[in-house]
This record gives structure tokens, C-alpha cells and sequence, in this order.
């Protein structure tokens, strides 16, 4: 027998996208002081994680746990509590399944039949608003935390368009949302000190990945 999929309501799905983009807020990625205080500092031998690989002044160990599947951490043996790791991979994490090559292909067809659904420039261009688009937090350490969000997303967006496997539709509609962002970052260039070398970067990575596209 024929099994039928209904998608789930358009509603329900919108309420989702904002609830994922909600958890990757400041304010609910941030540790409190308070808590960061209590924390111990990491161990100098770490024997229960599996070594991943090393940078200059990390190692990056895997993390097991029961309900997400393994997740990449930077640890400093001997080292403070640092948040902002925790952060970066919990963001990494949810974005990568977001806007995983599967997903975005379901968000473009799934418009085709219900235009009502979220569809991936949508869902891209909520991401990016609620982000990148953002008002720059006053707080400079919860300001850190945007600024991983950011980059996160970014990354995120760039392995997608650059991912030769990716339809060329979806590539395409990827692309054209960072060109989007890479104008709207160039009017913000002149910002203060904190935000100007993150967008900086950011225009670095998007000129790169369109510069390499134009090139094929």
C-alpha cells in the first residue's frame, strides 16, 4: 500500500524556523556570568573525549552526548570556562541541519506545491534578517555571541553555495542572498572598531566564494 506525506502546516512551520532562530539569539546562548563563575576550569588530561584535531592553542575534542549526536568543541586543557566554544558549536550544529543540502532542496520544491510553506530564500532571508541585519547588542560580551552566530551562518551559507553536489537552482538562490548581504555589509564598513573588522572578514569570504564562482 501507498504510504501518503502531508508536510506539516504552514503555520507550524514558520513557528519552527522562528523558534530555531530564537534558541541562536544572545540571549538564550549566552552563559551567565554568574554560571561562568561556578564552572571549573577544563582538565589538563581529558581521557573520556575523543581528540578531533588541534589548532594553534586548542584541541578540539568530540563531545558524545544521547539526544544531538556528537558535536565538535575547542578545549584549552587547564584552561578557563570559555562559553563562547559552546556556543559556537551548538550554533554550528542547529545551522547545519537547517540548511543541510536535503533541506534545502525540500524547501524548494515544497513551495511548488504550497506557496504558503516556507521556501529556502525565505527561510535564508530570515536568517540573515534576524542576524546579520540586526541591531549591534550595546553588551560587548553578549555581543560576542552575536558575532558567532553571524560567522556560524555565514560559514554555513557559503558551504552550501560552493557544495557541487547542490542543485544549481539552490546554489544560485544562496548566492544571490550573500551578494545581497555582501552590499548591505559594504554600506556598514565605516561601523565602529568592534564590528568593523567582523564585517571585514564577512565581505572577504563572499567576495572569495563569488570571485571562485565567476571563474569556473
Amino acid at each position: 500500500s501507498t504510504v501518503e506525506f502531508q508536510p506539516i502546516s504552514s503555520e507550524e512551520q514558520w513557528l519552527a524556523l522562528d523558534a530555531i532562530i530564537k534558541a541562536l539569539s544572545p540571549p538564550w546562548l549566552a552563559v551567565p556570568p554568574e554560571v561562568v563563575s561556578l564552572m571549573p576550569r577544563a582538565p589538563t588530561v581529558i581521557s573520556d573525549l575523543i581528540l578531533r584535531g588541534e589548532t594553534d592553542d586548542a584541541s578540539i575534542y568530540k563531545f558524545k552526548t544521547s539526544d544531538t549526536g556528537p558535536i565538535d568543541i575547542e578545549v584549552v586543557p587547564g584552561s578557563t570556562f570559555d562559553p563562547l566554544p559552546w556556543a559556537r558549536s551548538l550554533a554550528d550544529m542547529t545551522l547545519t541541519y537547517l540548511l543541510s543540502p536535503a533541506r534545502a532542496a525540500r524547501l524548494n520544491v515544497q513551495v511548488i506545491e504550497d506557496s504558503s510553506l516556507p521556501s529556502l530564500s525565505e527561510t535564508i532571508d530570515r536568517l540573515i534578517s534576524r542576524t546579520w541585519a540586526a541591531r549591534p547588542i550595546e553588551n560587548p560580551i553578549t555581543r560576542r555571541y552575536q558575532h558567532v552566530v553571524q560567522r556560524v551562518l555565514l560559514k554555513q551559507l557559503i558551504n552550501l553555495a560552493s557544495t557541487d553536489s547542490v542543485a544549481p537552482d539552490i546554489r544560485e538562490t544562496v548566492r544571490s542572498h550573500l551578494s545581497l548581504l555582501r552590499q548591505d555589509l559594504h554600506l556598514a564598513a565605516d561601523a565602529e572598531p568592534a564590528e568593523a573588522q567582523l564585517i571585514i572578514d564577512a565581505m572577504k569570504d563572499i567576495d572569495q566564494l563569488l570571485t571562485g564562482e565567476r571563474e569556473r
